[in-house]
């Protein structure tokens, strides 16, 4: 399938992939950001419940398949990231797809033709995991998906196969573009503001430009150009008020954005900092 353009194309799409109830979903050629809370519930949930698009039925699905998304340099949001396993292929040419003296090239038909060979090495891998007692990975599991983690780390550790999610600080740190946006926002926010409640309209001075050039004077930092697009200077704070809501609650550059007060029927913005747990903290989750 293509990327959605929104949470209700993607709910939609999933949905419909879904129902299918294929092994495998693949989301192929990603040109933008890849950002949807939609897709990074389908990513983590067991089981899903949707309506069926034009009926009042409203359906259960497991979610039991394996997910694929490919592109150049994919950006995805902080949520997507942390629920990715990056795969990077380089081709280190100008134009890859001019390429050849393959080891296999007709790989699918290589494929069929040594499926058997192919199982046969996989299962002797996992049988080795299970001879030495099925141990779980020693290295720090994946959020979300602990009890993958286990199985497959441990059974590449058996083997003697090292690097199992050793890219996943990388993969965070090179692909989620946008957080590097927000921090100098909200470091920015920080400096000019402090934790006083503001409203998005000062905000919009830091985050974005004005149409007026009279009125820019060097004052207007465009600090989240990427976020709120090129829109008119109503549609962009619009946006950043809505980006703002998004971020409710969310730690960054050390500060939780948080909704303060109405003062004249604007909606005001503070921060608030944040210090680090020490050692000795304990969280408590209710569940």
């Amino acid at each position: 399938m293509q990327a959605g353009s929104c949470d209700d194309e993607w709910r939609k799409r999933l949905t419909a992939s879904a129902l299918i109830g294929g092994t495998h979903t693949s989301i192929d050629n990603i040109t933008d950001s890849l950002d949807s809370g939609v897709l990074a519930s389908f990513l983590t949930q067991d089981t899903i419940e949707d309506r069926i698009l034009g009926t009042s039925k409203t359906v259960r699905l497991k979610i039991r398949n394996i997910w694929v998304a490919n592109g150049n340099n994919v950006s995805p949001s902080d949520e997507i990231a942390r629920r990715c396993v990056w795969i990077r292929l380089d081709a280190n040419a100008e134009k890859p797809w001019e390429r050849d003296e393959f080891k296999h090239p007709q790989l699918k038909q290589w494929i069929l033709e040594n499926r058997g060979e192919l199982l046969t090495a996989i299962l002797t891998l996992v049988n080795k995991w299970v001879a030495d007692g099925m141990p779980k990975f020693s290295g720090k599991a994946k959020g979300s998906y602990s009890e993958w983690s286990d199985v497959l780390g441990g059974i590449l550790e058996s083997v003697g196969v090292d690097g199992f999610l050793a890219n996943e600080a990388e993969l965070y740190e090179s692909s989620v573009g946008s957080n590097d946006q927000w921090v100098a926002f909200v470091e920015a926010w920080k400096e000019k503001f402090g934790q006083n409640e503001t409203p998005v309209s000062e905000l919009m001075k830091l985050a974005s430009y004005t149409d007026d050039a009279i009125l820019d004077s060097g004052q207007y930092l465009n600090l989240l150009s990427d976020e709120l697009g090129a829109g008119k200077d109503r549609s962009r704070q619009i946006k950043l008020g809505k980006k703002l809501q998004n971020k409710v609650d969310r730690v960054i550059a050390g500060c939780k954005i948080q909704k303060g007060g109405v003062i004249r029927g604007k909606t005001q913005w503070r921060l608030m900092n944040i210090e680090q747990p020490s050692l000795h903290e304990k969280t408590t989750l209710i569940l």
